[in-house]
């Protein structure tokens, strides 16, 4: 294609938005971005390391409290030590991908991208979502895991990717009005999906900057 464009993705836990997005970024021949966005800031390699920490020890303590019944929905206690190492990674990560939106085609899974690049007329922001049954079948098929362990594996995801979007953008993370296409993989190859996704953006029609 030659228009400029990027593509957001969040997506539920097994729906396959990952999936997806990376077979879209290989038809198109552009390059898809994930949590390693960390690795294109320019921060020294240690500042990295500690900021991935920091991030690995939120996710984790949500988890634990996932698993015990104990959530609230709150991402980052106020009196966290690894609160404003938090907030800077994501500083960090929206810098990359603002950078990247301005410089190429891609399309950039998760990190609140779609709010990051809100200003930005040339994105196209998705949502995918499925049947539990579906994602969980999704899950043990991608990590070779038992059902049990899918559905937990699932709900902390879940829980986790939800709070992390509202922490950063005070909205609601599968609020479908926030997308231009909200996208059920139920009963659907991820093939399928990416071409509805190609014949999408194909059609569309902006400005360029």
């Amino acid at each position: 294609m030659e228009k400029k464009f990027v593509i957001t993705i969040n997506r539920k836990c097994g729906s396959g938005g990952g999936t997806v997005g990376r077979r879209v970024a290989e038809l198109l021949g552009v390059r898809f971005y994930d949590k390693a966005l960390i690795d294109l800031s320019e921060e020294p390699e240690e500042r990295r390391d500690m900021l991935r920490r920091a991030d690995d020890r939120i996710k984790n303590a949500v988890f634990s409290r996932v698993s015990k019944g104990e959530f609230d929905g709150v991402l980052v206690a106020p009196d966290s030590p690894d609160r404003a190492a938090h907030d800077e990674l994501f500083c960090c990560q929206a810098q990359a991908i603002h950078q990247l939106a301005e410089q190429e085609s891609c399309v950039v899974v998760g990190r609140c991208a779609d709010y990051i690049l809100r200003d930005l007329p040339h994105t196209v922001n998705l949502f995918f979502t499925a049947d539990e049954p579906d994602c969980i079948r999704n899950e043990c098929r991608r990590l070779d895991i038992p059902k049990k362990q899918a559905q937990d594996r699932i709900r902390k995801v879940n829980a986790h990717r939800r709070a992390y979007y509202t922490y950063h953008t005070g909205a609601e993370w599968d609020d479908p009005q926030r997308y231009d296409m909200v996208i059920d993989t139920t009963d659907k190859s991820f093939d399928e999906c990416a071409a509805i996704i190609i014949d999408y953006i194909s059609g569309l029609q902006y400005e360029e900057d």
